[in-house]
C-alpha cells in the first residue's frame, strides 16, 4: 500500500470519527485516537465494518464506523443488528 493510500485511509477514518463526534458508534463513549493511548486500550478508536467482511460486507465508507476497542472486540464478526441486540439483552 502506498503512502498516499494510507494517508487517504487515515483521513477517511479521521472524518468518520469527527462525524460521530469522537464517540463510539455502539456505546457512545468518547474515544482516543491512535497514539493517544496504548494499543488495546478499551477506549481506543478502531475502524469497524457494520456488516463484517466475513458476511459479505464491503470496505466502502457507508459500511465503516468508528468503534471503541472494547465494542469492536466484543462485536467480533457479528453483524451490527445481532451485536446491538445482544448488548440490549445484557443491559
Amino acid at each position: 500500500m502506498s503512502k498516499r493510500s494510507r494517508r487517504r485511509q487515515k483521513n477517511q477514518f479521521d472524518r468518520i470519527i469527527s462525524e460521530q463526534g469522537g464517540c463510539c458508534y455502539y456505546c457512545n463513549v468518547p474515544m482516543f485516537r491512535f497514539g493517544e493511548v496504548p494499543d488495546g486500550h478499551p477506549r481506543m478508536a478502531t475502524k469497524d465494518h457494520r456488516i463484517p467482511q466475513a458476511h459479505g460486507g464491503s470496505g466502502r465508507r457507508e459500511n465503516l464506523v468508528a468503534a471503541c476497542f472494547a465494542c469492536n472486540n466484543s462485536k467480533d464478526c457479528k453483524p451490527e443488528e445481532e451485536f446491538t441486540q445482544s448488548k440490549k439483552k445484557a443491559a
